[in-house]
């Protein structure tokens, strides 16, 4: 049984594989994850050089106030109430001395920028009750704020099951509507090894396909050296279950006799309902 089940694997991969539409959408979905994986890349780094220059201009900042203090006698008159000295707390507090709180982009931030690009990743601390937006540190375009950013996650989110269902709307549909599923069933092998085959074959290929090239796109960037090894696998991980689900829920819309055309909408309207309406709704 296992030397059918392999000969059945490698069918539907020469099958699969001489499909010239699922190679095209499989360049077109791998030129998505790089230009995502190189866009969070980039995001990531203008980030790190606006903190490294915040952080420059504190210690910048309170070195002159060191030098400041060392400059003033020890006899001088205490400091006036109101006024930019160095002895006097409201002033550090508030102008001279205040320092920034910063947050560095964690590990995987190249690959999912999240809401990033919406919250401050630096804020000046200072003795004011409140923020004010002539003490803003941070504006950015709100045009660009609505829009958001490019990154993996929103590939892997939004893009990544209409791959997988585009694979998975016909995986005996397809079949039954040539005539050939009755011939398959004829033969010495399950209807569950048959769907099994076709599942392993195609789910390894997509599967196969996005970690592939997110790793070529971190390889490229050069951003792979920097990435911690759990956190990449635990990333993978999540991915692959990702993609277990949506295989699963195209198993299950082909477990009854429809045409491809009707599997194909059902499985839209689950993906529709479940990655854009639902969220939508929870986060309202």
């Amino acid at each position: 049984m296992k030397g059918v089940f392999g000969r059945m694997v490698r069918h539907e991969w020469r099958s699969l594989t001489a499909d010239r539409t699922v190679w095209l959408v499989s360049i077109i979905f791998g030129l998505l994850i790089l230009y995502a994986v190189g866009n969070g890349v980039s995001w990531v780094r203008s980030q790190g050089t606006v903190l490294d220059s915040v952080e420059t201009d504190s210690h910048r900042r309170l070195t002159q106030l060191a030098v400041a203090l060392d400059s003033i006698p020890t006899d001088a008159p205490p400091p006036a109430a109101f006024g930019r000295d160095p002895r006097s707390p409201a002033s550090v507090g508030n102008i001279d001395g205040a320092q920034f709180a910063t947050l560095r982009p964690q590990a995987l931030a190249p690959l999912a920028v999240g809401q990033t690009d919406l919250l401050p990743q630096y804020l000046r601390v200072t003795m004011r009750s409140k923020l004010t937006l002539a003490a803003a540190q941070e504006l950015e375009n709100p045009s660009n704020l609505l829009e958001g950013r490019f990154d993996l996650a929103f590939v892997i989110v939004y893009l990544f099951p209409l791959f997988i269902l585009a694979l998975g709307f016909n995986l005996l549909a397809a079949e039954r509507e040539g005539g050939t599923l009755g011939m398959i069933a004829a033969q010495p092998v399950s209807l569950t090894s048959h769907l099994g085959a076709k599942v392993l074959v195609r789910g390894g290929f997509i599967l196969g396909l996005a970690m592939l090239v997110t790793l070529l796109g971190l390889l490229l960037t050069g951003a792979l050296a920097g990435m911690a090894p759990a956190k990449l696998g635990l990333w993978f991980l999540v991915l692959a279950a990702y993609g277990a689900f949506w295989f699963a829920v195209s198993v299950v819309v082909n477990a009854v006799p429809r045409s491809s055309a009707a599997n194909a909408t059902i499985l839209a309207g689950v993906w529709l309902l479940l990655v854009v309406v639902v969220p939508a709704v929870a986060g309202t």
